[in-house]
């Protein structure tokens, strides 16, 4: 079975950020699977209101939230509006691997039926000890070594 994709983004002042993800999303190997990216915007700096309207196209659309939103209440905005058959979801400053799609269908196709990603560095905090630390400390239980397993909670980057 093929399943299509909608990615959710809950942004709030996100200009600087926005753009690496929505470029992490273009470089999917799954491209075909990628219905639609939803970008739940509750924006009150008007130079990221003016990031987040630029990259407003072809499957990218910008839901405003009208104020400020916790991102669950984004995320959920977002997954009332959504269309496709697998609701992603990350985050405006999460940077996904090139097979980060491709590996989620691969586990739904498998039987998986909520699944989260490893956290990994961007390469700009790789160098940066205080970022490893940081990384060990808050998603150890993520990392992208080991066996499949199960666990009490997904992290939302």
């Amino acid at each position: 079975m093929s399943f299509s994709v909608s990615i959710i983004i809950p942004a709030y002042n996100s200009g600087a950020t926005i753009e690496q993800t929505l470029a992490g999303i273009e470089r999917q190997t799954a491209q075909d699977a990628i219905l639609e990216v939803l970008i739940v915007d509750s924006s009150d700096r008007e130079e990221s209101l003016a990031v987040v309207k630029r990259v407003e196209k072809g499957k990218v659309r910008v839901i405003c939230a009208g104020t400020r939103v916790m991102p669950a209440l984004g995320r959920n905005r977002g997954a009332k509006e959504a269309k496709g058959d697998l609701l992603l979801f990350i985050d405006s400053d999460a940077y996904p691997a090139p097979d980060w799609v491709e590996k989620i269908l691969a586990a739904c196709a498998e039987g998986s039926q909520v699944g989260g990603g490893s956290v990994e560095l961007p390469p700009f905090q790789n160098d940066k000890p205080i970022a490893d630390a940081q990384l060990l400390l808050s998603f150890n239980e993520f990392l992208p070594v080991g066996k499949k397993r199960q666990v009490m909670f997904v992290p939302s980057c």
